[in-house]
């Protein structure tokens, strides 16, 4: 970390070597589940993430439309998943069974790794 004095003011910046060396290090984790949803040959299609938010495990999903030409992008379905996750999915939406199956697992290990933390919405 460097420090650098501008009149009284003192500025600490870190360069990238040292960014690196704090993401090894394990400070800036990100506890975050993410779980693959995939198809019969083994194919990612979608992403189920649990996370914490506001002192609660909240869930959400992505699933990709295959039959209308879109592809898989893991960056893509993390961002969609989280939006669920942070805002909801509401009571009318359908979610694919491979999915559904995938969100159960999900729901076990997230109990598990989030522990005395209460399921939102349950």
């Amino acid at each position: 970390m460097k420090r650098l004095v501008l009149n009284q003011i003192v500025i600490y910046y870190v360069t990238s070597k040292e960014t690196k060396k704090i993401k090894n290090k394990g400070y800036m984790k990100d506890t975050t589940l993410k779980q693959l949803v995939r198809d019969r040959n083994g194919q990612p299609r979608g992403m189920v993430v649990a996370t914490v938010i506001d002192g609660s495990i909240r869930f959400g999903w992505s699933h990709t439309n295959t039959k209308a030409g879109d592809r898989f992008d893991k960056r893509k379905a993390f961002t969609i998943a989280l939006g669920r996750a942070e805002n909801g999915w509401g009571p009318k939406t359908k979610v694919p069974v491979s999915t559904v199956k995938v969100l159960n697992k999900m729901y076990t290990r997230a109990t598990s790794y989030y522990k005395n933390v209460p399921v939102f919405g349950v």
